[in-house]
């Protein structure tokens, strides 16, 4: 079964991918506000697959074109749109086009960007100390003893 996601889900769980591993600033990384968008994209895609109705499976997603709006039956997300009362409910429509009872347009979200520099990025001479400390993945290690050696 393939899950005929969009090129830009694709992309965006490559860079979790990617990223995903390093959750402690091993390496240093940059993300974008127009991220949030990719995550909710990628949510709403993925979840049609974590249910057995196959109808759902069958639902075709073009690229610039608005999403279907498809419900998973007893779904938890669902419950949490349909309960005003919920506590995860106003976070969860927040500026979302992909979640809640109405269609959206588009959504307004600041235009920010964050990039942290890993301390070892910068201070690659320190690795022997740190290892006492922390453990590293071996290809990160690998990777700041070649930075030291340049």
């Amino acid at each position: 079964m393939t899950l005929g996601l969009t090129d830009a889900t694709k992309t965006y769980i490559s860079k979790l991918a990617n990223y995903g591993p390093y959750r402690y600033l091993e390496i240093s990384n940059f993300a974008f506000g127009s991220e949030l968008v990719d995550l909710d994209r990628a949510v709403w895609e993925v979840r049609r697959y974590c249910t057995l109705n196959e109808e759902l499976h069958r639902v075709k997603l073009r690229h610039g074109f608005t999403v279907p709006r498809i419900r998973i039956p007893d779904g938890c997300l669902e419950k949490i749109i349909d309960g005003p009362t919920a506590p995860a409910r106003e976070v969860l429509v927040w500026q979302n086009g992909f979640f809640g009872n109405r269609a959206r347009k588009g959504a307004w979200l600041k235009v920010w960007m964050k990039a942290h520099n890993a301390p070892l990025s910068l201070n690659p001479h320190i690795l022997d100390e740190v290892l006492k400390y922390v453990y590293l993945p071996k290809d990160v290690v690998d990777a700041y003893r070649k930075l030291e050696k340049k």
